[in-house]
């Protein structure tokens, strides 16, 4: 009976809080098991097991000092103290390492970039964004004025994307012309705001994209990043390298930050490694990624407003929002159709005269879309065929090019289809004789009803 009270006293002394942990290791040891842990993690239990843990943690702090002093019971030892104060004493100095390193970081970058000024004038020059540098292009048009953006794309017809703010009955008209999708141009609508909760989409305009080259000098932005540590902070370094006409050129820096927030915030689990593939476990404390280097009002975008800045270009509240007249933009959006319009019939002219060529149906969007053209064009169709399916030791070696032209071909009027009949036919004659049926010609739907029965 002594023993068995005696046993009593201690579980009486041990705090509640420290219950939390057993739970821990339980949860933590079947999100091991893969069958077990996929389930898990579809509700968050990484999450949720972190959670635990500072419960625990809060618990135990608040607890024991409660117990030792106030209860009138049996008291608790300060010696569980020594659990959580290490825990959250030993976070604070990471976290507080982290938001100094930042800190300096902050004020070194906001320093150097207070002191670059680009001679940069819309009026004169064209901004060309290389690379990564692209994603400034829709904050630049939207919140700093900038008429239009220009990114490099060497798969884009004029080897240029041009960004622009466009009128909302313009970009209705883009969206509902089968021409300007198939010629690569797109209306993006864009949100204002920067948290979630209060962001709202722009009602009275929106991103225009388009194929278009640059009618100015030349001043490109190429960006550099780099990701490594700052006395401990996992920090992705970005230098924005802007190059004028000249030569010269100027270096804005930025990127982002991912330090501990001050409250810790630890997660455990397992998740599915799809790149070995395995399923790897985890145990640590989230940090806040994305966090901005350099001082900005908004979370994101931090980089862009500091080019924007040394651009000499200034802030656009968005009741203050103008785009360039739509006239203007609907003329040159033609334009961009005609200029892809020849592009897709210089592709077919080399395809049929050499199908070894590459030609797809991607190459040739706006002349399908275009009758009139296709008609025009449709002794050449019918001659790259030919050239495509001519029989050799290998019957597939032609088959995208093959496949694109017949493609085309089954678009012509069915009268017109019906003048090549003959020479279809022909072409599957020869192909079940040499090749038994193994052809890319059986896959081409537009052709294989000239298939003689039988055939």
């Amino acid at each position: 009976m002594s023993v068995w009270v005696a046993r009593m006293r201690i579980l009486s002394q041990l705090p509640v809080s420290v219950l939390a942990f057993p739970l821990v290791a339980i949860f933590h040891a079947l999100q091991v098991i893969p069958v077990v842990g996929v389930f898990m993690m579809m509700f968050g239990a990484a999450l949720l097991t972190g959670m635990l843990v500072n419960v625990g943690m809060v618990g135990m702090a608040i607890e024991v000092p409660i117990r030792r002093f106030a209860s009138r019971g049996a008291s608790t030892s300060l010696m569980w103290l020594l659990i959580p104060l290490p825990y959250f004493g030993g976070y604070g100095f990471s976290a507080y390492n982290d938001h100094s390193a930042l800190q300096d970081l902050r004020a070194e970058f906001d320093t150097a970039n207070a002191n670059v000024s680009v001679p940069f004038d819309p009026a004169r020059h064209s901004l060309v964004l290389v690379d990564r540098a692209h994603s400034y292009a829709g904050t630049l048009t939207q919140d700093f004025g900038l008429p239009v953006a220009y990114s490099e794309n060497e798969n884009q017809t004029e080897g240029y994307l041009s960004t622009r703010l466009a009128e909302q009955d313009l970009c209705t008209q883009v969206r509902n012309e089968p021409l300007a999708r198939a010629a690569f141009i797109h209306a993006f609508g864009f949100h204002d705001g920067d948290r979630v909760g209060d962001r709202h989409l722009d009602s009275r305009f929106c991103s225009l994209r388009m194929p278009a080259k640059p009618q100015n000098t030349i001043i490109a932005v190429a960006t550099i990043e780099r990701e490594t540590t700052v006395g401990g902070l996992p920090v992705k370094l970005i230098e924005n390298l802007v190059t004028m006409p000249d030569g010269v050129e100027f270096v804005l820096r930025g990127g982002t930050a991912a330090p501990y927030p001050w409250f810790p915030l630890p997660v455990l689990g397992c998740a599915l490694n799809s790149g070995a593939p395995s399923w790897d476990c985890f145990v640590g404390f989230s940090r806040d990624s994305f966090t901005p280097i350099v001082s900005s009002a908004t979370r994101y975008g931090g980089d862009a407003h500091v080019l924007a800045r040394a651009l000499g270009l200034m802030p656009t509240a968005p009741h203050d929002r103008s785009a360039v007249d739509s006239d203007v933009v609907e003329e040159e959006v033609q334009q961009v159709v005609e200029r892809q319009l020849e592009r897709d019939i210089a592709d077919l002219r080399e395809a049929a005269s050499d199908p070894a060529i590459q030609l797809t149906v991607h190459s040739t969007k706006v002349l399908q879309q275009t009758p009139a053209a296709l008609l025009a064009l449709a002794p050449m169709i019918v001659q790259g065929i030919k050239r495509a399916a001519q029989v050799s030791d290998n019957p597939f070696r032609n088959r995208e090019t093959g496949r694109t032209l017949a493609n085309l071909f089954g678009q012509l009027p069915r009268d017109v289809q019906d003048e090549y009949a003959g020479d279809m036919t022909l072409l599957y004659e020869r192909a079940d004789r040499a090749n038994d049926g193994r052809h890319w010609l059986y896959q081409a739907d537009a052709l294989v009803r000239f298939r003689q029965p039988g055939d």
